[in-house]
Formats: C-alpha cells, structure tokens, sequence
C-alpha cells in the first residue's frame, strides 16, 4: 500500500473514531452506521491492496461501495442539517466544508473504480 493510501486510511480512522465519540449523543442508529461506512471505507482499500482476502462477486464491494455513498451523502446531511439549524455555517465554512468532502471523496472513489475494474480483468 502506497504510502498516500496508509495516510488516507489513516485519516479515515481517526475522523471516525473521533466522529463516533463526538456525536454519541445521536443514538445508536448513527453510531452504527458510521461504524459501518468506517468499516466498509478501510476494507474497499484492504481489497484493492489485497491486504484481505478478496470476495469471489463482485456483489459485495459494490454493496459496500453503495453503502458508503448512502451514508455520507444522505443519512450525515440529515445529521449535519440538524447541527445547522442550531449553528449556521458562514460562506467560507461551507465552502471548506465543501472541498473536505470533496477531497477526501475522491480517493476512495477512484480506488472503487479501480478495484471494480479488477474483476474484469
């Protein structure tokens, strides 16, 4: 694993460990789903950089895969509207709000495709 994936991983883990701890007050039902959306995020890496054994299909990276998405994009908005609605945000915050997403995004996207690719080959 290239060291740029081992610092992304890393910073994967202590934004979810921390975000765990953080927002506890939000139930169960956020503590799980983050803990899984972590989970997911590290494995798709650890498949790509065969670090863990492999699913034989297809079916269960792009299970994962949908699921990270589900979870970032639609379940924390509604966390984050709530936490908006009592502090707003000002157009600088939302906008580096906006390009921390982006930039962390974009990796894990790019190492999906390519580990989609790969069951291909």
């Amino acid at each position: 694993m290239p060291l740029w994936a081992k610092i992304y991983v890393g910073f994967i883990l202590i934004g979810g460990v921390a975000g765990l701890f953080y927002y506890k007050n939000k139930g169960v039902y956020f503590i799980v789903g983050e803990f899984f959306s972590l989970l997911f995020t590290i494995m798709i890496f650890l498949y790509y950089y065969r670090l863990y054994p492999r699913p034989d299909s297809l079916i269960i990276p792009i299970i994962m895969f949908c699921y990270i998405i589900y979870w970032e994009v639609v379940e924390n908005m509604k966390f984050f509207k709530e936490d908006l609605e009592v502090e707003p945000l000002s157009q600088i915050e939302q906008k580096i709000m906006i390009f921390v997403m982006t930039t962390f995004l974009l990796p894990f996207i790019y190492i999906s495709i390519k580990l989609f690719g790969e069951y291909y080959q």
